[in-house]
């Protein structure tokens, strides 16, 4: 039991190798945070501009954290300090729509993708492949 601050509408959590977790949130405002054992938060990353609704997170060797933001249809990638590396996928580049899920495997470079949508008929899932090396 790790106990955090004042976060809301928590999404998801992971574990770093050095022993703290990434936790995202989406309320007050939408955030990735570092939180340490004792609940401390270490860095923080919450640029309103890029992040809508960080609903999942996965992470490579080198610390790196892959965010899926939900509402803006988008994969961002950060660094271990939580400083925004670049927009790895995007809904006008690479059709990406709604990610939810995703699973990075750092042998191959895939990240798999899971998204879902509302269509007229109905919804809509699929899981997307892309090669991030």
């Amino acid at each position: 039991h790790v106990p955090l601050p004042d976060l809301k509408y928590l999404q998801h959590a992971v574990e770093t190798s050095h022993g703290t977790f990434i936790v995202s949130h989406w309320l007050p405002q939408p955030e990735v945070c570092e939180v340490n054992v004792d609940g401390h938060v270490i860095h923080v990353y919450n640029n309103q501009q890029q992040l809508g609704r960080p609903v999942y997170l996965s992470l490579d060797s080198d610390g790196r954290i892959f965010v899926a933001d939900y509402n803006k249809h988008q994969v961002l990638l950060l660094n271990r300090r939580l400083e925004l590396e670049r927009v790895l996928l995007d809904k006008q580049q690479h059709q990406l729509q709604e990610p939810c899920r995703m699973c990075y495997r750092e042998q191959t470079g895939q990240l798999f993708i899971g998204s879902h949508s509302w269509a007229v008929v109905g919804w809509s899932n699929c899981v997307q492949i892309f090669t991030v090396r």
